[in-house]
């Protein structure tokens, strides 16, 4: 079976895909700390447009965007049901459910979950456009030791093959005649044992073979390496990075001096 069925990364000829990898890797955290700087929906958006915008000029496959887009959503769909909940703050607005709904309260979940949709479209992107050898010199170069950057690098690049064998091990199970969507949430969780256990399994299996290919790669007995690739910072580089960069240096001023915040005591 051919690890590029496993692999997130989708070759192209987009901006994002001939971005210097160390860019892409500094761009995640000044994305996450813009995000986390204002808690107003207005302002979170205006970041995940910019973010679906990127995502959307690197003409990666929607299949996997959607999947994510749509995992991000239900927690946005919870963020807005369970922060009313205890958020009382600013003038009424309605009332759903028993739920009484403020103004502010509201305002806040919705900037709550639109940071998650940035955050996970964000790092999803990143993964779709650069290449796992990239990101492990791009690491490197960033300060990183080689072993923490390889380590990072197979992490994200088993991610997708732990999911494909979680479905794998779901559609066995049921058509051992499992039944996951059928009784109370306790008795749900319950009958997710037999899909952990198997995973959690797998998994192990999964580390040893990847132990074993290291060291029959003599990974490791050498301090000194080479690589393929030279990265060189160009225009587009610095001019994307320092976009970003300026961006979160103008947030946090923004966010002192009472701009984008709902609730000004809450992150």
């Amino acid at each position: 079976m051919s690890s590029n069925r496993f692999s997130l990364y989708v070759e192209g000829r987009s901006f994002l895909h001939h971005l210097d990898p160390r860019v892409k890797l500094i761009w995640i955290p000044c994305g996450f700390g813009l995000v986390m700087t204002f808690n107003h929906p207005a302002f979170v958006g205006a970041t995940l447009a910019v973010t679906l915008a990127l995502a959307l000029s690197a003409q990666l496959p929607r299949k996997p965007l959607t999947r994510v887009i749509s995992a991000s959503a239900f927690v946005f769909i919870a963020s807005v049901a369970v922060y009313p909940l205890y958020l009382k703050r600013g003038p009424e607005l309605f009332t759903f459910l028993g739920i009484l709904y403020t103004r502010d309260a509201l305002l806040y979940a919705l900037a709550v979950g639109m940071r998650l949709m940035t955050m996970t479209t964000m790092s999803m992107v990143t993964i779709m456009t650069t290449t796992p050898s990239a990101t492990v010199l791009g690491l490197e170069q960033l300060g990183l030791p080689y072993y923490g950057a390889v380590a990072m690098s197979i992490m994200v690049r088993y991610l997708p093959t732990l999911v494909v064998e979680g479905n794998t091990i779901v559609e066995a199970q049921k058509s051992r005649a499992l039944q996951l969507d059928r009784g109370n949430p306790v008795s749900r969780a319950r009958k997710y044992a037999p899909i952990i256990i198997p995973l959690f399994i797998r998994s192990f299996l999964l580390a040893k073979q990847l132990g074993l290919a290291l060291d029959a790669r003599g990974f490791g007995l050498s301090h000194k390496r080479t690589h393929l690739l030279t990265l060189r910072m160009r225009r587009m580089d610095w001019l994307f990075i320092g976009f970003w960069v300026i961006a979160l240096v103008g947030g946090i001023i923004a966010r002192l001096l009472g701009y984008g915040v709902v609730i000004p005591d809450l992150l």
